[in-house]
């Protein structure tokens, strides 16, 4: 299973969102592509593997990341300095966090984007940052 991320990322990159393991099961997220399907069908015969259908690819949330990164002065005005910005692996959004030091008030908005307790923030595909189309 670790051997096909590597290549769904260098081939797939366009449809291909993350991956997953739950139990005995590998769950690819990825937006709908039969060549990516075959592709890791040919790749892992010994493990049951599901397929979920993601709203953005690979490509497009590490555009977002970027962005989102790039904006760093803006989150750090706003306290909440960056510390980790990542893809989601179901492909609706990123993830973003703080340093745990960081003050929050519970429930602190800034924009479409909510940090909670936890100094962390999910920018979810409806309701937070996503891809421009």
């Amino acid at each position: 299973m670790d051997a096909v991320d590597p290549k769904l990322r260098s081939f797939y990159s366009h449809s291909y969102a993350g991956l997953d393991v739950k139990g005995d099961r590998l769950i690819i997220y990825r937006k709908p592509d039969a060549a990516l399907d075959a592709f890791v069908r040919g790749q892992i015969d010994d493990v049951d593997v599901e397929f979920r259908d993601a709203p953005y690819s690979l490509d497009e949330l590490e555009q977002l990341t970027e962005r989102v990164r790039a904006d760093w002065h803006y989150w750090a005005t706003r306290r909440f300095p960056l510390r980790m910005v990542i893809p989601r692996l179901d492909g609706t959004g990123v993830n973003a966090s703080s340093p745990p030091t960081t003050p929050m008030r519970h429930g602190q908005s800034s924009g479409s984007v909510t940090a909670t307790s936890r100094s962390s923030w999910t920018a979810p595909a409806r309701t937070g940052i996503v891809p421009a189309r």
